[in-house]
């Protein structure tokens, strides 16, 4: 629609009011927060109104002056809470919905050197948990939305084991859409030598207290994870890896808040292809299934025992060609997708098997049920759940 200048320099986090008049923008290199009006087509206006921030922290080189790097709305919307980096503050302001302007309102200190990054508020906005880049550490504050009052500190937990050897860069944070699990991401640094530093963190939520418990860190297909989401239901928690340019999937276990590994995405581009160049993308999966053809008759003619052969993986055994297929891409993909670029390779290979079993993997994966019932030459299906599902 239209792109107009943040009124500041490195802009770190947006927030869109409740009322969707305004845009709110924390500047982490032009310690301000500015606000900018969204006009009725969606476009931005000029900014309106900012809230200048002052002070500094005893990291000459990351803390030289005010850094804000998040404005988050409390769960009523009637306030805004503001994560400083550069002076170690956390700030809260209401928003002027007729004119913009920030006033402040309250305002508390975190240790020094900490480095708050960014916020999460539990549902019924009596707490505020503020993860510290610098410290790596949870402050969890006492608040009452219905003054925007940060109140005392209740809690600090740290989101890397102790001894630990390296940089601390806690980066993202959120609670689990239950209100039972809060998660962080830790982003490894180069002079990394724990094996926490890098990581999705995992805390249990006290639900009468709201203190936390750590449950665990994940480091399996985590590679800097600058920044991580939680689908609305609360099943998956993606996590954005920026050293290796990936995409983690994890399976939430909903008794525990444990995490799974359950998908990695890079940057393949074979989702793209299905839209960009789909008959060029159909020309290749037909010769991967001309290769898999030949190279599983080379090795049919090698195991086989009078014409019977087992496929180990799922222990299968058959009279003749047998053999488990599957297509992991397609818990990303749409039904008709899934009809166009899967199924049609799937009955080749149904219909050159003797025995074949195709295993759904995943919840996600029932939506192509259809699909696979119309291969007629299918034998067998399996499904396996996943974890936590």
């Amino acid at each position: 629609l239209n792109r107009v200048d943040s009124g500041g320099a490195v802009s770190a986090q947006p927030a869109v009011s409740p009322s969707g008049k305004w845009l709110l923008v924390a500047n982490y290199s032009g310690a301000n927060v500015t606000v900018l009006p969204i006009e009725a087509d969606g476009s931005l206006g000029e900014v309106a109104n900012e809230a200048k921030r002052e002070g500094s922290g005893p990291d000459t080189a990351r803390q030289d002056q005010s850094r804000p790097h998040a404005a988050v709305f409390d769960p009523a919307g009637n306030f805004v809470a503001v994560a400083d980096l550069g002076n170690d503050n956390v700030a809260t302001y209401s928003l002027d919905d007729a004119t913009g302007a920030l006033t402040l309102v309250s305002s508390v200190d975190a240790t020094p050197g900490s480095g708050p990054r960014h916020i999460a508020f539990n549902a019924d906005g009596t707490l505020m948990y503020v993860v510290t880049e610098m410290g790596a550490t949870i402050d969890v504050y006492a608040y009452d939305m219905t003054t925007g009052m940060i109140g005392e500190l209740v809690q600090t937990v740290s989101a890397v084991p102790d001894p630990f050897e390296g940089t601390k860069s806690a980066a993202e944070i959120a609670i689990h859409p239950s209100g039972k699990f809060l998660y962080n991401s830790n982003r490894g640094q180069p002079d990394g030598v724990t094996p926490e530093g890098d990581a999705i963190v995992a805390f249990a939520v006290d639900p009468d207290s709201g203190q936390l418990t750590l449950i665990g860190h994940t480091v399996e297909g985590i590679a800097v994870p600058w920044s991580f989401a939680i689908d609305a239901a609360g099943q998956w928690l993606y996590a954005a890896n920026y050293d290796d340019d990936t995409i983690t999937q994890f399976a939430i276990n909903q008794d525990t808040g444990a995490l799974a590994l359950a998908g990695l995405r890079g940057t393949q581009p074979v989702l793209l292809d299905t839209v960009d160049q789909p008959e060029a993308l159909e020309a290749q999966l037909q010769a991967v299934n001309d290769i898999w053809f030949e190279v599983f008759d080379r090795i049919y003619d090698e195991i086989n025992v009078d014409g019977q052969m087992a496929f180990c993986y799922f222990s299968l055994w058959g009279p003749g060609k047998v053999a488990k297929l599957q297509s992991d891409i397609s818990i990303m993909m749409s039904p008709p997708s899934f009809r166009r670029f899967v199924q049609p390779y799937i009955r080749q290979q149904c219909q050159w098997l003797d025995y074949s079993l195709y295993h759904l993997d995943g919840v996600g994966a029932i939506r192509h049920l259809d699909a696979l019932l119309a291969i007629e030459e299918l034998d067998a299906i399996q499904w396996t759940p996943g974890a936590t599902e």
